[in-house]
């Protein structure tokens, strides 16, 4: 005798599509004209399944009709199916040789302007029609966006700790973020910088979630003193981060790739303060039996490619 959870497999995917289009708009209207439904007609649908499944899927509340927990659950696969769906017509029609090359992935800011803009411009020297979509971001912000199919996969910011189940997580390289001031600055005219000095200064950090910014404090309480507290928390690195440190007595972490030009022409200077050399792990992070579109494999491979060229430091 079937058990009602096991309806889910009788479960039809403009059902699961339904689903989705009422979670992402938090009313039963909206999702309704989305769909081009009638709402009685959409209502229906909803109590329907949840009849057939024996479970409440959504609940009222303050920000409208949102998800149970059960509900939360099957939109996630909803959006998986969907997203995998997706694919397998991008690669059907790419056998026909119709396809629109697309990726969605997600980036760290630090792998942004490091590593992830020489491999996009690789692919779209080679498949110029290509089109992406790059979400930007840290590992807990991007991985809802990867379980639940929105994006394909994850370059630069990895998880604190062990992945669960359905991720795999590789690391392919490394990189060692920059400390740096303007060259008007009273600590670029010295030969040693300690700790206590950064400690005292005012800085431009990125916020406190981020990765980089728990090894910068991390590097401070390892010494027996507090992180400085930052003037400014800004999405770091970033043009506005450059421009700040550029135009004021600020000091911040950037990648040297960003900066490049500013500490050729010595408008910037990095910092000698040997205790902040860590380095940021560049990781790639997948759902696990993930089948990519033939573009996003050659996107990973340059980013890839791009990872072991990049010269060792020491």
């Amino acid at each position: 005798m079937e058990t009602p959870l096991q309806a889910v497999y009788r479960l039809q995917l403009k059902q699961l599509r339904q689903m989705v289009a009422v979670a992402d708009s938090g009313s039963i209207r909206a999702a309704a004209k989305q769909l081009l439904l009638a709402q009685p007609a959409l209502s229906r649908s909803l109590r329907a399944m949840e009849s057939d499944l024996g479970i409440a899927l959504f609940e009222r509340s303050w920000r409208g009709i949102v998800p149970t927990h059960y509900g939360e659950v099957l939109v996630q696969y909803a959006r998986l199916m969907d997203a995998t769906l997706q694919s397998a017509a991008q690669e059907l029609k790419g056998m026909q040789g119709a396809a629109e090359r697309f990726v969605r992935f997600g980036i760290g800011p630090f792998e942004g302007y490091s590593i992830a803009h020489r491999a996009v411009e690789r692919i779209l020297r080679r498949f110029p029609d290509t089109r992406l979509v790059i979400h930007q971001g840290g590992f807990e912000e991007l991985k809802p966006r990867l379980v639940g199919g929105e994006i394909d996969f994850i370059f630069g910011p990895g998880p604190m700790e062990r992945s669960g189940s359905g991720i795999l997580d590789e690391v392919l390289g490394y990189m060692r973020p920059l400390v740096v001031v303007r060259a008007a600055h009273p600590l670029s005219r010295r030969k040693k910088v300690t700790l206590a000095d950064l400690a005292q200064a005012d800085w431009i950090l990125p916020a406190g979630q981020h990765l980089a910014r728990e090894r910068f404090d991390d590097v401070f309480l390892r010494n027996g003193l507090l992180p400085p507290a930052p003037r400014i928390e800004a999405p770091s690195p970033s043009p506005t981060s450059v421009a700040l440190a550029l135009a004021s007595d600020l000091v911040t972490l950037l990648p040297e790739e960003l900066i490049n030009h500013h500490l050729k022409s010595r408008q910037l200077r990095p910092l000698p303060v040997r205790e902040i050399g860590f380095d940021v792990a560049l990781h790639l992070t997948v759902r696990a039996r993930s089948r990519f579109s033939p573009v996003c494999r050659d996107l990973i491979t340059e980013l890839r490619a791009i990872c072991r060229e990049r010269p060792e430091r020491t």
